[in-house]
């Protein structure tokens, strides 16, 4: 059996290999033909261009070991149905679910090297996917594509609000400082005209800075300065506007984003289906084998490699149908978070345990 099951798990691993290398390159083909104009236009060098497209290979290969999984696992038991390996090894009275074990195994590893991509590797290189894109070949720094009007940030005890961020001069303008006491009171108030990043060294500046200290009993002084150095973390990337996407974040920063954005009070409900999705959705490497291995298996009664492939191709995108369906009624706030991370692993679980229990009766 240990034989048997090596022989199995090797050819389920060579196909994921040629599988995953296949679709990666092709994904990587296709965008890189929808991409090089803009990056041509931009006037970006070589070395931007190549490491734009290269940072994208991660992604790609994550994004495509599921339908990788899928055709793995078609090729090694159909082919094994088609050469009459299958019907020997089942002959001899070992069950389907026994054969299949080192592809399901294969399933669990890969489901795992999802999750560790997605954790790890993936936001880091998709964060700077953007950042690059960005930044470095559309220029949007420097058109005033990322200014902001009328915002707040917290920082520790300091509360701050601004009246416009210009992206074009990494410039806060009409800033004040609102700085809370231990019974959560304004202590001191400061409004600063134009405040400005010099550098990761030096950090804010600001010019035309009004203080007001509010003392016991109402009692309230005045300062005035010319200058000043602002002492905050932040830098200019964390003002710029643009839409918050959850694939760049792994599982602790998208908990930890929500987690700001409560303390922050504003609603992180349609972020909620995101989070649980993070954990969900790896599991499709281990129920799509249970989906397509039936598939598999009646490929030998019809003759028809082909067709049981498009059923499977078909059943597994059915998955990615409910899957976006469900986080998009959670994003909408109509379903429970929870329950739109996982309804489509609990429905094609079901379909492929049917499915299987089918496979496992004798021909």
């Amino acid at each position: 059996m240990k034989i048997l099951h090596r022989y199995i798990f090797s050819q389920v691993v060579k196909n994921l290999l040629l599988s995953s290398l296949t679709f990666t390159c092709l994904f990587l083909f296709v965008d890189f033909f929808d991409r090089i104009d803009n990056v041509l236009e931009g006037g970006a060098s070589f070395a931007t261009g190549f490491q734009y497209f290269a940072l994208k290979i991660p992604f790609f290969f994550q994004m495509t070991l599921p339908i990788s999984m899928l055709v793995s696992a078609l090729l090694t038991i159909g082919l094994f149905t088609r050469s009459s390996e299958l019907t020997a090894m089942r002959a001899s009275g070992i069950r389907l679910f026994v054969l299949s074990l080192p592809v399901f195994i294969v399933g669990t590893f890969v489901a795992m090297l999802s999750f560790l991509l997605s954790e790890t590797l993936i936001p880091y290189t998709q964060q700077r996917v953007h950042e690059i894109y960005t930044i470095d070949i559309k220029h949007r720094d420097r058109d005033g594509h990322f200014d902001r009007e009328f915002f707040w940030f917290r920082e520790g005890r300091d509360f701050f609000s601004v009246e416009l961020f210009d992206s074009r001069e990494d410039a806060l303008l009409d800033l004040a400082v609102f700085s809370l006491g231990d019974d959560f009171l304004v202590k001191r108030r400061k409004d600063i005209e134009k405040t400005t990043y010099i550098g990761d060294s030096l950090g804010w500046s600001m010019k035309g800075i009004t203080e007001r200290d509010f003392g016991e009993g109402g009692k309230i002084s005045s300062h005035e300065y010319s200058s000043l150095p602002l002492p905050i973390a932040a830098q200019p990337e964390k003002f710029y506007i643009s839409k918050t996407d959850p694939s760049t974040m792994s599982f602790k920063e998208l908990r930890r984003f929500i987690e700001e954005q409560d303390e922050n009070g504003l609603s992180t409900k349609s972020y909620l289906g995101d989070l649980y999705a993070k954990v969900s959705f790896p599991f499709i490497n281990i129920i799509v084998p249970l989906l397509v291995i039936p598939f598999a298996v009646g490929s030998g009664r019809t003759k028809s490699l082909a067709g049981a492939a498009i059923a499977a191709i078909f059943t597994g995108f059915s998955y990615y149908v409910i899957h976006s369906l469900a986080i998009a009624l959670s994003r909408a706030e109509l379903w429970p978070p929870l329950l739109s991370a996982w309804a489509a692993n609990i429905v094609l679980t079901a379909v492929g345990v049917l499915l299987f229990m089918g496979a496992e009766a004798p021909e």
